[in-house]
């Protein structure tokens, strides 16, 4: 990959912990990342995760003089990782499944100083120590709901959810709507959604993309999903 032909633009970057965000530790207690390590990176994940995103790990354990740093969500799910080596300015960002989802700027004498206290071993990084900013992981543009979680299965696609007992759903003016009829269910009962993609709902997440056009708010006894029909 070609070289950084501006190095000023190196310089003014070191000032600022750009791209993790300015609430970022940069160190652990036997790793100092710095501000000088990862100048610069746009990550493309292509499948559901919990921005942002952290470095998670850094293992130096797989080759001679190669560092393999391994980026998560904010679940601690591995989602992604590259590869650095001593003489690294780019780096190409690959998912466990091995394909190209983006890139980082490398500073060489920081990765010199990083892969020679790192190499041997497995390094576990803390949640503080480098989260990405939003704006190097950007979303694609979707008109759908991005994924619904349930009970830690991750649906997406086409999703059907199935109201429990005195409970409906309707649908008025592009907004659809869960509501309880009667009193709520006591404690330790029925819930108002019975089964998602025939998943049995005990803890449910819904995640709307970023830049979807549609919105879910709840208001008393009632979920909306909502048409936002003028978002991006």
């Amino acid at each position: 990959m070609p070289s950084t032909i501006n190095h000023n633009w190196r310089e003014e970057v070191l000032k600022y912990r750009y791209p993790f965000s300015p609430e970022s530790t940069l160190r652990s207690e036997s790793v100092f990342i710095g501000t000088d390590l990862l100048m610069d990176a746009c990550i493309y994940i292509k499948r559901p995760v919990q921005l942002p995103l952290r470095l998670h790990s850094l293992d130096g354990t797989r080759q001679a003089d190669t560092l393999r740093a391994y980026i998560c969500d904010s679940n601690s799910d591995i989602c992604a990782y590259f590869d650095i080596r001593e003489d690294t300015q780019n780096a190409l960002v690959h998912m466990p499944e091995g394909l190209s989802c983006g890139v980082v700027v490398l500073n060489p004498p920081a990765v010199r100083r990083v892969v020679n206290v790192a190499y041997g071993r497995v390094t576990q990084l803390p949640e503080s120590c480098a989260v990405f900013l939003l704006e190097t992981t950007p979303v694609t543009r979707t008109k759908y709901l991005r994924y619904v979680r349930v009970n830690g299965v991750t649906l997406t696609g086409d999703v059907s959810l199935v109201a429990g007992p005195g409970c409906e759903f309707e649908e008025d003016a592009g907004c659809l709507r869960l509501n309880v009829r009667g009193a709520p269910p006591a404690e330790g009962g029925a819930t108002p959604i019975r089964t998602i993609n025939s998943v049995l709902s005990k803890d449910i997440w819904l995640q709307n993309h970023p830049q979807a056009n549609i919105r879910i708010f709840s208001s008393g006894e009632a979920l909306q999903i909502k048409a936002a029909r003028d978002s991006i």
